[in-house]
């Protein structure tokens, strides 16, 4: 039998940090009862020794019994019968997706329902973990359509999927996730009802083209360029980042020329908004001349040599997004963008 604190990490959730069908609107059947279902189906197996169905009986009750730990109760008990199941769920603990999700692949063609439900819930687990949001949410869909009524896996199927919303820029659907999820699971583990919870702080106070806004899009771009994502969607957000960043730039600039038209003293703090009525930061830049920009704005333009995709979105000096930061903008701006090269340079690297 593996250890408990293992199965109850994957099975309760991540410690946080599509539109498809809406998972956890129904559940099929009460979680009690699809456990119950599962107790039953190991009992008439022939393929399971009567120590095993004793031990599967008393481990998978007990939890079942737990209002708390109800979902990890067929996860112990397929770990208890099938080997290979427990080799996967082992493979995740030791940040090795990839081979775990080979693992479970297998496993969902299963003719044990109960364990190609577990298998394509884990699946879409393992995805998560290694921040590969955009897999996880077409398996999630699989999982709700196919699987979900053997399995009691619901609620943090949509956990994932909140989750997964956030992190590819479904704010909305996002926070319908998340909240539906705090409606209907309070039984959830605290550590995902914690990270849903601030997950939908965030995400629920980000407004368009504000500075949260475009560290959203910066975290999108880098978590795509850490899977090697280099296509036209991850190039996309780049020029809206780059685009929305001209824009606060520019207003920037706007408000320092009507600060000085003012009578403001040099040096005197300014504060651009952020669009929610917060304010932060300096607005002083080149002794007053403005950007070096000549219109006051940075166009995203690469050489014509042969650069890779890589070279393109990572080589920070001939951005002139960076270096109308480095001329004039906020300091808290200039951090954000200085973070986000960082992070180009470390997974080029890799």
């Amino acid at each position: 039998m593996i250890q408990n604190n293992l199965i109850a990490t994957l099975a309760l959730g991540l410690w946080a940090t599509t539109s498809f069908g809406t998972i956890g609107a129904e559940q099929p059947n009460k979680p009690s009862e699809t456990i119950n279902r599962f107790l039953e189906a190991v009992a008439k197996s022939d393929s399971v020794s009567a120590d095993v169905k004793k031990e599967v009986a008393s481990v998978v009750t007990e939890l079942r019994d737990d209002e708390f730990s109800v979902d990890a109760a067929i996860t112990e008990g397929l770990a208890l019968i099938y080997p290979k199941f427990t080799e996967a769920l082992e493979l995740v603990g030791n940040d090795e997706s990839s081979k775990a999700i080979a693992v479970f692949q297998d496993l969902v063609k299963s003719e044990d329902k109960f364990l190609a439900a577990e298998a394509k819930y884990f699946i879409a687990r393992a995805y998560v973990y290694d921040e590969n949001y955009e897999d996880a949410l077409p398996v999630l869909t699989e999982f709700e359509k196919e699987f979900a009524v053997d399995s009691v896996q619901t609620g943090n199927a949509l956990y994932l999927k909140g989750i997964a919303l956030a992190n590819t820029l479904r704010n909305k659907e996002a926070v319908q996730a998340l909240t539906q999820f705090m409606n209907d699971y309070p039984n959830a583990s605290e550590r995902m009802r914690v990270g849903a919870f601030r997950q939908l702080q965030i995400v629920s106070s980000i407004k368009k083209d504000t500075l949260g806004d475009i560290f959203q899009r910066m975290e999108f771009s880098r978590r795509r360029l850490s899977l090697e994502r280099t296509d036209q969607n991850t190039k996309i957000e780049q020029d809206n980042i780059v685009k929305m960043l001209n824009t606060m730039i520019k207003k920037a600039e706007d408000q320092e020329k009507k600060s000085k038209s003012k009578g403001e003293k040099p040096g005197e703090e300014q504060k651009p908004s952020e669009g929610d009525g917060k304010k932060e930061g300096k607005g002083k830049s080149n002794n007053g001349k403005g950007s070096k920009n000549p219109d006051g704005f940075a166009k995203r333009t690469f050489g014509s040599g042969d650069a890779s995709d890589w070279s393109k979105l990572r080589d920070r000096e001939r951005d002139p997004a960076f270096n109308a930061i480095k001329e004039k903008f906020p300091a808290r701006y200039k951090e954000l963008v200085e973070k986000y090269y960082k992070s180009f340079q470390k997974t080029g690297a890799k």
